[in-house]
Formats: structure tokens, sequence, C-alpha cells
């Protein structure tokens, strides 16, 4: 009990088996991968393996039960033929690897909470800056620092957060991860040039597997431009999606989407609203295609022909439609700004989705109290606006 006494952790339960009992053991979680060890370290195709629950040649796994998670303490050797004492040390590791892991579920979860109102924060804006900058502190990021964002989406994504945590805590590099809404989101500092993003992007990539797709956003100069960040990363990934490689950064994203992206979502339904509700209403009333003939016109590049051929209607029908939709709406079709304005009109319609997601992802409120959410790479520092004090003390 020593090791469980002293709150050393897992590492300090399987040093302390290694006196009764020496050779390579360690903990492996279905998710989060190896999680401590002690000897000689597993290669990574055996922790899959152990992490898939297969058994694997020369290791005995016992199943940590009652922990919330999937996870084995795995010792070299037959299980069945372990001397008994042996076997006495290895069973109660295993209940106080338990112990451990039961800890550090409930300060992960307190971490949780505690990451998703930092984005809350971040999405208030200029108002909430002050308790922004105290919430990244507790994370140990530095607020005046250069920051930059990730956003990711995986089918797994419990699985994707436990592997971003890994890839970062093994780089070293401090971190706040979050699952919101349907995408992984991840704050962290950056010291490098703007052109190592890519790699970043390409990295985490890797981490999540075939499938998934990661956006970065550019770099923030500290946490007032942070929101602009997250807005970058969230369109990257949204352009990454349809993609090879599955990964791209904001640099690589130089369409309308991003300036859409950042617009009050009220100042763009009223815009939406002048020039396109005279169109929608006049095709319910007339069962007409107004709208769906300026859209073809406009991806047409303008081109007459083209646009028939696609509607499958007369030159001359194409004619009086876009004489029709000049005359409710008063813009003519001839002029280039127009024409741009009725573009982005009819863009702001079709990514309402796709917006609905990055702003959904920055909002603050009452919802968000039920997401998902972790820290990684380095837990917040213990403190009075940090949840870890509190957690680690109600576990005690």
């Amino acid at each position: 009990m020593e090791a469980a006494r002293a709150g050393r952790g897992i590492r300090g339960v399987l040093r302390v088996l290694a006196r009764h009992r020496p050779g390579t053991a360690c903990v492996v979680d279905r998710r989060r991968g190896l999680l401590a060890w002690t000897g000689k370290r597993p290669a990574a195709a055996t922790v899959a393996a152990l992490g898939r629950g297969e058994p694997v040649p020369g290791l005995a796994a016992f199943p940590i039960v009652a922990t919330g998670a999937d996870a084995w303490l795995v010792v070299e050797g037959d299980p069945a033929g372990l001397p008994a004492e042996q076997r006495t040390a290895v069973e109660q590791a295993v209940a106080f690897v338990a112990i451990e892991l039961q800890r550090d579920l409930a300060v992960r979860e307190s971490e949780r909470r505690f990451a998703a109102e930092l984005f809350d924060l971040i999405a208030a804006g200029e108002a909430q800056l002050a308790a922004a900058s105290a919430r990244l502190e507790a994370f140990d990021l530095a607020p005046r620092d250069p920051l930059v964002a990730v956003v990711a989406e995986v089918g797994d994504q419990e699985r994707g957060i436990a592997a971003v945590e890994r890839l970062l805590r093994e780089d070293g590099v401090r971190s706040a991860t979050a699952v919101k809404g349907v995408q992984l989101v991840a704050v962290l500092p950056w010291t490098g040039d703007p052109e190592g993003l890519a790699g970043l992007a390409r990295r985490v990539r890797e981490a999540l597997g075939d499938g998934a797709a990661v956006g970065v956003g550019g770099v923030a100069a500290g946490v007032a431009e942070l929101r602009r960040s997250l807005i970058e990363a969230q369109q990257a990934c949204h352009f990454a999606r349809r993609r090879p490689g599955g990964f791209a950064v904001h640099a690589e994203v130089g369409s309308h989407a991003l300036l859409l992206a950042l617009q009050d979502e009220g100042v763009l339904r009223a815009f939406r609203d002048t020039l396109l509700r005279p169109l929608a209403e006049h095709d319910a009333r007339r069962h007409t295609e107004l709208v769906r003939t300026l859209e073809r016109f406009l991806e047409s590049g303008g081109a007459y022909q083209a646009t028939a051929e696609a509607l499958h209607v007369h030159v001359n029908t194409l004619r009086g439609r876009l004489a029709r939709i000049e005359a409710l709406t008063g813009r003519s079709l001839a002029d280039m700004e127009s024409r741009v304005d009725f573009f982005i009109a009819l863009r702001s319609r079709a990514d309402q989705p796709s917006r609905r997601a990055s702003t959904g992802l920055l909002r603050a409120s009452a919802a968000s109290s039920g997401t998902r959410s972790t820290a990684s790479a380095r837990r917040p520092r213990a403190s009075a606006s940090s949840p870890r004090a509190a957690a680690a003390s109600a576990s005690a």
C-alpha cells in the first residue's frame, strides 16, 4: 500500500510490484494507450494489440475493473504459471492501480468542465478577456504569448482526444483541448515560424488516423486574437475534409468562407434577406426557379448558354428569368458589384451549417456546460481557480 499512500500514482504502484516480481510490467488503456511501465517499454504494436484486448504471447493481462475505462495491468509470463506469492502481488497491484485510475478520472472530469468554460470565455469576446486570461494561466498557458488553435473532426471523439493528448504530452506541449459539437478543439502555445503550422497539422492528422480532418488557424498574438484563430482553424478543417491528406492550415483557405464565418449571423441574415427574399417569395407563389437560376448563372461565370443547358431551358427563357430577377431586386446582373453581392448572399445561405458549427464552437451558452472536453499534456496548476486541487482532495 506504500505507493498508494504516498500518492506516487500508477508508476509508483508498478515500481513496488517490480520488487516482488521483476520484469516488464505496464498499464494499458483502450483509448489512451500506454499509461505507465517498468522495465523495457513495450513496442507500439504490442500496446495496440493489448489495447484491443487481444492476447499477446509471453504477456499476461489482468483487467482493471470499476475504473470507468477499459484498462489492463500487463506483466511478463503465463498467468497460470505465476507462483502464489507473485500472483497475490499482481492482484493487489491491480486493486491499487484501479484506485489511481479512479483518482485520475476524477481530476480529468473536473478539467473537462474547466476547459469547456475556457472556450466559452473566449467566445464572449472582449468583455471576458480578463477571465479568459486567468483561465489560460490555470492551464499553464501565458495569455500574452503566441497561441494557435487546432480543430479536428474524427469518428471516435474520445479516442481522438486521447490521441491528441498523448501526442502533445510526449512532445512536452501544454494545451487545453475540448470536444465541441462534432469537432475537437485545442489551443496551445506556438513559438515556431508560421510555416511550421503545416507540420503540426500533419502530425495531429497522423495521430488521429485515416478519416480524420485537421485544420490549424493562424498564430494569435495572445488571448485577444484566439477567437479569430479558432474560426480560421474551423474553416481550414472544413477545407481539409475535401483535400488529400486530410489536413490544412488557414493560409491555404483563401476564400469568402472565412470572411463569412467572421461576420455576425444577424448582419448576414439581413443582407441575405434583402437580396434573396423577393426571389424566394416569388418562387413560392409562382412555382418558379429564380433562386436556382441565379445560382446557376453565377456559377457559370455569367455564361448564358451553359446556364440554359444546366437548367434544361431555352436561352430566351433564361433571359426572361434574369430580367425578372433584376426587376424584383432592383439590381443589374451586368454590374460586377451586384453579381458579387448575389454570390455572397447565396453562399451565406449554403454555408449556414458550416458557420453554425464555427459559431457554436465558440459561443458561450448554458448548453455548453454539458460539453465533453479535456485538458492535455500538462494539467492546470493547483489553485483556487483550478479544479485540480478540488478534484484531488475529493478523491483522497
